[in-house]
């Protein structure tokens, strides 16, 4: 429930009129939430569509075939239940049904000809709703709230007909252990098990064999943590099992198991320690009788965990589970933001839908201790990587005000990989091994500093910067010692070209802005990256706002000297209309830069070189029209990293560079009108509901997508697609993106002294809400809280709202007036902060 709101009552009813695509619709579940109920129309449906479940420990790929796999990284990245068919590994969170004489399957593929079936994807659940032969079941398979890598089934059986029933149920969920290895090297983990039956836990198990390693110690290619899956009825006594793949599927098929075609599972377990996992299942029987109008509901527990500590996982969940879908869909209700605007309604829907998905894509990783929002899509899934580490510091910037301790765990995360030498990783793979694959960008530290800043000022918790972490080789240091590192590594060790720009090192965001270069080692060498360089103008005095609160008057003036030094080189890039890219070396053995960008554009360096702040109001002016006319106009869903005619280095609509282009627009849009329109223009293109609507016969771009698409710009590829087909959606850019730059359109902005609320959103009436920090504004009125995690007083600066009478309004802070004065059309006053308390001001 959200504390001291100084909203009016949340709808419960979201827009779900635009934005469904050919493949469903969107709905107002059950549970008062959003959701989509996938029923393709187009002629032809995708091979495999599937929904993210999770908690805040694991994530769960639901297929719309009805199959649910699990995923977890605590020890490895692994999928705990792989689907591989011709291996006859099927994942599970589906079964057979036997009524009678009539035998069929909840999985979607396999159903029978004459049945309905309905496919809902929710906040934490999928819903399979199946109907034959007068029986009716319902099934959700939901990630309960918490740190366990565990999922439920609800399963209700409903008589329909006129004649009781005799129903014999099979469910099925898989062991399959498979790793994500950098692609190539993707396989089964080389483990055998042990399959045991607890009959005191109405229990099934397939424990590892594998001996145990040192857990503290990174491994790349293995887990050095044995691991044990299980299934366990919750609710009833376990009629059957099997455990051991051939006892089960025989000579059968997946629409018909040998074993339940004969109407019996064997009990069949493997005590030799030599069957393999991916040779194993867990499969359970329950037979019961159902008079007419009668219904049975039956819960079950699968999961993974560490082996020896399985039992305790699942006596965890032996109390409260009927009550725990529920309870998982109301923790989902309490915590979404909401943006509300008049116009364009469904954007609460989906800013609300991104909110979950970002949420639910957190993991849990042992070796750090810590969860991390790793960037998902192909790259998790496909790959094993957490990388490249720039993404999850990205991805946490609007958790930081909606859940700024999960916010605090990524950056813990990412300063304990750092080395001593403040060298940040591109990436995590494997159990905490470093993966450089082979990069060292020259961005990372830039991330770094601007994710650590908008956290301690936003919740104040300048303690923070005190905390003390291990490095990842040796050693340690507070926070604020290790970005003093990380400034010495960007500056000393990657430093500053012949032009004064920060050299490219292997990358500066595009990974292929070197690899595509006449000469990538010239390039790594010497290139240089005027993004890189105008992103540092503009993050830099964040740190510098931090060296003061701290006192530290030495290092504030070795950041703005850089700062200023890096000024004067970046506008030597300055062409008149825009900013050149980046110099490399184009051709071996000749040593000489060629300039990247001169004529054609590029948007990177341009949309922070608007947030650097270094222009004339004119020069501004001018390079808004030209990221208007080459960037965005001709780009459908957002504008294109490159301008028409682009042939090599980074193309299409890239999420990440979406949200730099709106922060650079939204940096101006005070004082510049095009600015300002084009914002919203852009923030409305880059969601998931335009892109549906652009492209519907799509499935990926609906309730989710990956990190960029193709646009109009690139001739190679159709509009609106994206290229690694494998995982085209849970890549947590769709996601952490929209809703950052939604905050940010609201007017959120916070500094070291305090907060600037100054909206870009085209409407006077508008609110962004969560339970950390909420705004709201009418014509006449601005109001909102801020829960900080520290006593603070702050500087509040907030644009007056368009139709109030400066004359006679007044500001109020808990109900008492306070003194302010007004600058600039802003509204100044003090804000005194308590900790875990939200602190409301309103302006009328």
């Amino acid at each position: 429930m959200r504390k001291a709101s100084v909203l009016s009552g949340s709808p419960t009813v979201f827009n779900t009129s635009f934005g469904s695509g050919n493949f469903g619709s969107w709905i107002n579940d059950e549970f008062g939430l959003p959701a989509y109920e996938y029923s393709p129309s187009v002629a032809t449906p995708p091979v495999d569509a599937f929904h993210q479940l999770g908690n805040d420990s694991m994530t769960a790929l639901a297929h719309a075939d009805g199959y649910v796999e699990l995923f977890t990284s605590r020890t490895f990245p692994r999928f705990a239940n792989k689907y591989i068919a011709s291996d006859f590994n099927f994942a599970g969170g589906f079964g057979w049904v036997v009524d009678g004489n009539s035998l069929w399957s909840t999985f979607y593929a396999d159903r029978p000809p004459a049945s309905n079936y309905q496919r809902i994807f929710g906040m934490g659940y999928c819903k399979k709703v199946a109907s034959n032969g007068g029986l009716q079941l319902t099934q959700y398979v939901f990630a309960p709230d918490g740190d366990d890598d565990v999922l439920i089934e609800k399963i209700v059986f409903e008589n329909i007909s006129a004649m009781p029933k005799q129903i014999q149920y099979f469910d099925y969920w898989d062991v399959a252990w498979w790793f994500p290895r950098l692609g190539i090297l993707s396989g089964y983990e080389w483990s055998t098990v042990t399959t045991v039956f607890d009959p005191t836990r109405a229990a099934i198990k397939a424990v590892s064999t594998s001996l145990a390693g040192n857990i503290a110690l990174p491994n790349a290619l293995g887990d050095p943590s044995p691991k044990t899956s299980f299934v366990t009825f919750l609710s009833d006594s376990i009629d059957a099992f099997d455990t051991v793949k051939k006892a089960f599927f025989g000579q059968g098929t997946r629409q018909a198991p040998a074993a339940v075609t004969a109407g019996s599972l064997s009990n069949s377990l493997d005590g030799s320690g030599l069957l393999l996992n991916q040779d194993a299942v867990l499969a359970t029987q329950k037979n019961f009788s159902l008079a007419p109008g009668a219904s049975r509901t039956m819960f079950v527990l699968y999961g993974i965990a560490a082996r020896g500590s399985e039992d305790a996982v699942i006596d965890a969940y032996r109390a409260n589970y009927a009550m725990r879908l529920a309870d998982t869909t109301a923790a989902w209700s309490a915590r979404l933001p909401q943006f509300v605007v008049p116009q364009d309604t469904w954007l609460q829907r989906e800013m609300a839908w991104s909110y979950y998905y970002l949420r639910s894509g957190i993991l849990k990783d042992d070796f750090f201790g810590l969860h991390i929002a790793n960037q998902g899509g192909y790259y998790l899934y496909g790959l094993g990587l957490n990388a490249a580490m720039r993404d999850p510091l990205q991805h946490v910037l609007p958790l930081i005000y909606s859940d700024p301790g999960l916010a605090k765990e990524t950056l813990v995360y990412v300063l304990r990989a750092m080395k001593q030498n403040g060298q940040i990783p591109y990436g995590i793979a494997g159990h905490g091994s470093w993966s450089n694959f082979p990069f060292d960008p020259s961005d990372m530290s830039l991330w770094l500093f601007w994710t650590v800043s908008e956290y301690v000022c936003a919740t104040r918790d300048f303690a923070f910067l005190d905390e003390f972490h291990p490095f990842y080789d040796a050693g340690g240091a507070t926070t604020y010692d290790a970005l003093k590192s990380a400034f010495a590594y960007e500056t000393q060790v990657i430093g500053t070209g012949s032009h004064g720009l920060i050299r490219l090192r292997n990358s500066d965001w595009d990974d292929t802005l070197v690899l595509s270069s006449g000469n990538p080692i010239g390039t790594a060498t010497n290139g240089e990256s005027t993004m890189n360089t105008v992103m540092a103008i503009a993050i830099y005095p964040r740190l510098a706002q931090l060296a003061v609160r701290k006192g530290d008057a030495a290092f504030a003036t070795s950041i703005n000297t850089a700062t200023a030094a890096l000024t004067t080189a970046a506008n030597n890039q300055w062409k008149g209309n825009q900013f050149n890219r980046a110099w490399i070396e184009d051709q071996l053995f000749s040593g000489t830069l060629t300039e990247v960008g001169a004529n054609q554009f590029f948007l990177e360096s341009n949309v922070f070189g608007l947030l650097a702040d270094i222009l004339s109001p004119a020069d501004v002016d001018t390079l808004v029209g030209t990221i208007k006319t080459q960037a965005s106009d001709p780009s459908s869903i957002g504008a294109s990293v490159q301008a028409a005619g682009a042939t090599r280095f980074a193309t299409g609509t890239w999420y990440s560079m979406s949200a730099a282009c709106l922060l650079g627009l939204l940096r101006q849009a005070s004082s510049n009108a095009h600015a300002r329109s084009l914002a919203w223009t852009e923030f409305r293109k880059n969601t998931l509901g335009n892109h549906a609507d652009l492209y519907p016969d799509l499935w990926y771009g609906i309730w989710s997508g990956p990190d960029f698409y193709a646009n109009e710009l690139q001739n190679s590829q159709q509009p609106g697609t994206y290229s690694l087909s494998n995982f085209p959606i849970a890549n947590m850019h769709a996601h952490s993106q929209p809703l950052w730059i939604s905050l940010n359109i609201a007017g959120l902005r916070v500094d070291s002294a305090g907060y600037t609320i100054d909206p870009a959103v085209p409407f006077t009436d508008f609110s962004w809400a969560s339970q950390i920090y909420q705004v709201q504004f009418t014509s006449r009125t601005a109001a909102g809280s801020i829960q900080a995690l520290a006593n603070d007083t702050i500087r509040m600066n907030v644009r007056l709202p368009a139709s109030i009478n400066p004359a006679t309004m007044s500001v109020h802070v808990h109900g008492g007036v306070v003194p302010f004065s007004i600058a600039s059309g802003m509204a100044v006053f003090d804000l005194p902060l308590t900790a875990g308390a939200s602190t409301v001001w309103t302006i009328a």
